[in-house]
């Protein structure tokens, strides 16, 4: 992986939407068949995939699924 400062760095999951540069994620939640991916400016993004896949893409965000359809940050 290249050296990339760190405020550069993202999840794999922000390739999937066109967040802002510094969005962060805040929190998903399963809303079948599709996850709502809310970042910490307050956008809504919808994405048709699996949470179990969305968590999987979250690799830099530290967070916590609380439920079976809920991961916050």
């Amino acid at each position: 992986m290249p050296m990339v400062p760190s405020g550069l760095r993202k999840d794999w999951l922000f390739n999937r939407f066109p967040a802002n540069n510094g969005a962060r994620l805040s929190r998903l939640s399963s809303d079948d068949p599709d996850i709502r991916v809310i970042t910490n400016d307050g956008e809504e993004y919808r994405l048709l995939m699996r949470l179990r896949d969305a968590v999987a893409e979250i690799d830099l965000e530290l967070g916590l699924c609380v439920h079976r359809s809920h991961w916050v940050a």
